[in-house]
């Protein structure tokens, strides 16, 4: 291979391994959800008008905890039980981890936690 096809073979090889580890999450009250599109009723994500811009984009590979800053949080997004944890910090504040990030993530790449 010559060096300008190495870089070019690299360079698609890092743009897929980002592509597949990839996930969104976002964090809000229902009223921000709801006038994010992100909840409508009970559905998540389920309108084609989610603000997308209000997840935060991350590396599942990397990603392992997420603070709420928040006394009550719950996940709208299903998630395999025994994945993760949510529990409460020495603030008494919500604090998800994720202790299994390829079962956590298998179901969907999109994490919605409505916080009060």
């Amino acid at each position: 291979m010559t060096c300008g096809a190495t870089k070019v073979y690299e360079t698609t090889i890092s743009e897929q391994d980002e592509k597949l580890n990839a996930v969104w999450y976002a964090i809000g009250t229902k009223r921000e959800l709801k006038d994010m599109n992100i909840v409508d009723g009970k559905k998540v994500l389920q309108s084609g008008n989610a603000v997308m811009s209000y997840f935060t984009k991350a590396d599942m590979r990397n990603l392992t905890t997420i603070e709420t800053h928040e006394k009550s949080a719950k996940l709208l997004t299903s998630h395999p039980e025994g994945s993760y944890k949510l529990q409460r910090d020495s603030n008494k504040k919500y604090v998800l981890t994720i202790v299994d990030a390829e079962k956590f993530w298998s179901r969907t790449k999109y994490l919605v936690i409505q916080v009060r």
